[in-house]
């Protein structure tokens, strides 16, 4: 906030645009000084009271340039008011000034209270469904064969002018997808900008009131998101849900899994990374990592911008096809110097106060960390201190834009010879920049690297939007920027964050009088081929034409069989596991202690997969052998020895543990499954089955045991008998109504093991336990309510009993007969 020069202070959330600002001050009649909240919320608590309580300022204006401000009025009018109670003034998008009385601001404190309590409500509620979510199989893409129908989510929120990349990419994205003949509907709080017609819009009606923390609006957002697009689903039925990823958001999640069709997420960076080394941190970080974090693992398929970000989603544990990536682009019907006649550009410049023979060098942005305008500050300088070179070019340097290194960049500049020869054109609407690309005559990108010493991963829109006006580039020789632009060719590349490297390019591309034209020129050409929005959603669309066919050419059939169920869920753990597979292109598979092979490895090998499986008993192996040989497919697929003696190379998506963990001695239980996660792949998957130690199978060893026990004490041998020649019966009965037709399951297993249960797991003790070893939980699941030798021989054959008990096993998880869950590995913990 700038010192005290004039009684009234214009209190904005986000930077307001240039013209906005002319509106107010002509309102009010007078200079107006102007701070931003995010620059009170930086301070300290005391330096903020005493900013506060000190102040001159007997006016204080809230300007509401867009509708989406007035919902936060109240928080800005309780902020104005900590200013010595000050006269509040509220601004309309019209330059109207009207007066604010504290008997509405104390009503609105008591709706900001209300709403606060929403905001906590929603926080809670979603953090229970993020939850549930994360364990939820996704949707396989499906092509419909011809153009799709499409629920475009974007939940950002921005309380000011909508200007910059993003808004560039929305339309370009939306409006590309609408060309190549998919049915689109435009589902976001904000209204639209810069859509073609036919676009349908789907409104999320923002709340009146805002709450604190600021933060719990997002999840109110997206529940008001959800519900809204629920609404349109019904008429407009999708096929497909698009999500641009925003902070604390999982709607297209939700959708998906309720509507029961495929996601795809547009992942333009860590929204959690982004907050944390570009802002000030999130205050529920947990639940917006958790929100991405289900996004990510329920998407069919990640969009990204840049090869960066598509190797951080791989370390994240996505899979290799589920990830696609092209850079950001253009629209070049509109940055497209010809638009414009010499007296419009000639016009503009006058406006930025360069004159027709100026050689006007352009950045334009939004101030970020990231994009080095303060590097072009120094430089600025640098190149200002030999007046007479700047004098023979009539160098003149525009930034256009506002953020958080503006003030920055102008203290650089101030009380410098670089002060005559920059203008700060401040925030422009987005339509209103191609303009001043046209009026200008070459183009500075100096982004700088990260921060954290992680890549640059960005996918800057104006350096595309730079190319597409045909005019010569200094850009930063930096990752993705260095791979599109080639030095001498397309651009004059430069030292990333090096302002007298960037000094020189400037130079370099101001001596080279011949060249830079040529090297415009090739930039337009390489943009118009290569970097358009229709090129970019052609991608998309392949991405998700390649993901279909992969899908449609895998299901889960084995003509051979007719695989029955038991009360044991046999074929419900199949399906289990085959749905994991999906999350993989072409998975490579092993089960460690398959024993015959015969309830997992071989009913996987039939339906087409990759799997092999391992187990240190010969008998059981051999036995499986020999029916594979009878059935055909190769018997090498089962394999007898240490399953950890494979080659290092063979590194695995997916290793399947079924009942085989509770045998394992806790004194070797813990290396056990480490040496399990380290023979996977990085993001591959671990799935477990075991008995749950407070189940029904348990319960019913436990009984079975009593009984025997009791009979032997007793010596009641006639009662024994009974009681078996009951059970002979009963199977005799069950067994004429399950096993026919060559049934898999039941028929073809060798006797259960002789090895005891040493073992004993909960849902909540096995997660536990794994994930103490680097690994995260993706899947939960409860198996039947019971299972053993005594409800096996009674319910095996009745369909409707084996399923009654399948549904409530995975209703009542922590009381199931059993435990199925999948772990994903995550090196980066056991490192």
């Amino acid at each position: 906030m700038t010192s005290v020069k004039t009684p009234i202070l214009c209190l904005t959330l986000y930077p307001i645009s240039s013209d906005y600002k002319s509106i107010i001050e002509q309102s009010a009649g007078q200079k107006i000084d102007y701070g931003q909240v995010a620059d009170l919320r930086q301070l300290p608590k005391f330096k903020l009271f005493k900013r506060l309580i000190g102040n001159k300022y007997k006016t204080i204006i809230l300007p509401c340039e867009v509708p989406e401000v007035t919902s936060t009025l109240p928080i800005l009018q309780n902020l104005a008011a900590a200013h010595r109670l000050p006269r509040i003034l509220v601004c309309d998008p019209d330059g109207k000034l009207t007066r604010v009385s504290y008997g509405r601001i104390a009503t609105d404190s008591i709706r900001l209270i209300v709403a606060s309590i929403e905001g906590w409500r929603s926080r809670k509620r979603n953090a229970s469904l993020a939850k549930k979510l994360s364990t939820t199989p996704r949707t396989r893409l499906q092509s419909t064969g011809e153009g799709h129908r499409i629920l475009y989510i974007k939940n950002n929120t921005w309380f000011g002018i909508r200007a910059g990349g993003s808004v560039g990419h929305v339309s370009g994205v939306i409006n590309a997808l609408s060309k190549l003949g998919n049915d689109l509907a435009f589902v976001s709080p904000e209204s639209p900008k810069y859509l073609d017609d036919g676009i349908k819009l789907v409104s999320v009606p923002l709340f009146n009131q805002f709450g604190l923390p600021a933060e719990a609006n997002l999840f109110r957002i997206h529940d008001r998101s959800v519900q809204a697009a629920h609404d349109f689903a019904e008429s407009f039925d999708p096929t497909l849900i698009y999500q641009r990823l925003s902070v604390g958001d999982f709607a297209g999640a939700q959708l998906a899994n309720e509507l029961g069709i495929p996601l795809v997420v547009e992942y333009n960076c860590s929204e959690v990374w982004a907050a944390e080394n570009w802002g000030r941190g999130l205050r529920y970080r947990d639940a917006c990592l958790q929100a991405e974090e289900v996004m990510l693992n329920t998407a069919d398929l990640v969009f990204t911008i840049s090869e960066p970000l598509q190797d951080e989603l791989l370390e994240r544990g996505l899979a290799p096809h589920r990830v696609h990536w092209y850079p950001n682009c253009v629209d070049p019907d509109v940055y497209n110097t010809d638009r414009w006649s010499i007296d419009e550009i000639n016009s503009t410049r006058a406006s930025i106060g360069a004159d027709e023979d100026a050689f006007v060098l352009t950045f334009v942005g939004t101030f970020g960390q990231w994009h080095g305008a303060e590097i072009l500050a120094q430089a600025a300088v640098l190149l200002c201190q030999d007046e007479a070179w700047c004098r023979a070019n009539n160098l003149y340097i525009l930034f256009v834009g506002d953020g958080l290194n503006r003030t920055l960049c102008e203290d650089i500049i101030a009380d410098t010879a670089a002060s005559n020869r920059t203008h700060f054109a401040g925030l422009l609407p987005q339509h209103v920049t191609p303009i001043y690309l046209a009026a200008s005559d070459a183009f500075i990108a100096p982004h700088v690297p990260n921060s954290d010493g992680t890549k640059f991963f960005g996918s800057p829109t104006k350096l595309f939007e730079y190319m597409a006006m045909g005019k010569p580039i200094v850009a930063s020789r930096l990752d993705q920027l260095a791979d599109i632009l080639e030095d001498g060719e397309t651009a004059y590349l430069v030292e990333p964050g090096d302002a007298q490297s960037l000094a020189t390019g400037i130079r370099r591309m101001l001596d080279d009088t011949d060249g830079r034209e040529t090297i415009g020129h090739n930039a337009l050409s390489i943009v118009r081929s290569d970097y358009t929005w229709t090129r970019h959603v052609t991608e998309i669309i392949d991405a998700i034409d390649r993901s279909c066919a992969s899908s449609s050419n895998r299901s889960l059939s084995l003509p051979q069989f007719n695989i029955g169920e038991n009360v044991y869920g046999s074929l419900e753990r199949l399906k289990w596991i085959w749905e994991h597979t999906t999350r993989f292109e072409n998975p490579r598979i092993a089960e460690f202690g398959c024993g015959t092979g015969l309830m997992v490895t071989v009913p996987l090998r039939l339906a087409g997969l990759n799997v092999r499986g391992w187990d240190i008993h010969e008998p059981s192996i051999r036995f499986g052998q020999e029916l594979a040989e009878s059935w055909k497919f190769d018997p090498e697929c089962l394999q007898v020895g240490d399953f950890f003696e494979q080659p290092d190379d063979s590194m695995l998506d997916i290793i399947i543990a079924t009942e085989v963990l509770e045998h394992i001695d806790d004194g070797i239980w813990d290396s056990t499954v480490t040496q399990l996660l380290d023979q996977l792949a990085p993001g591959g998957t671990l799935l477990i089955t075991v008995p749950n130690g407070w189940g029904g199978f348990e319960l019913e060893a436990c009984l079975s045991r009593t009984i025997k026990k009791t009979i032997t004490v007793a010596h009641c041998w006639p009662l024994a008998n009974l009681m078996l020649m009951g059970a002979r019966k009963a199977k005799r009965f069950v067994s004429r109504r399950s096993i026919r037709d060559h049934d898999f399951v039941a028929r073809n297993t060798l006797a259960d093991s002789q090895s005891p249960h040493v073992q004993f797991f909960t849902r909540r003790t096995l997660r536990k336990r794994v994930e103490s070893l680097g690994a995260q939980c993706v899947d939960a699941q409860g198996t039947g309510l019971v299972a053993g030798s005594f409800s096996d021989g009674l319910l095996s054959g009745f369909r409707w009993c084996t399923s009654l008990n399948n549904w409530l096993g995975k209703h009542v998880g922590p009381c199931s007969a059993g435990l199925r869950m999948a772990f994903k590995a995550d090196k980066s913990q056991r490192l």
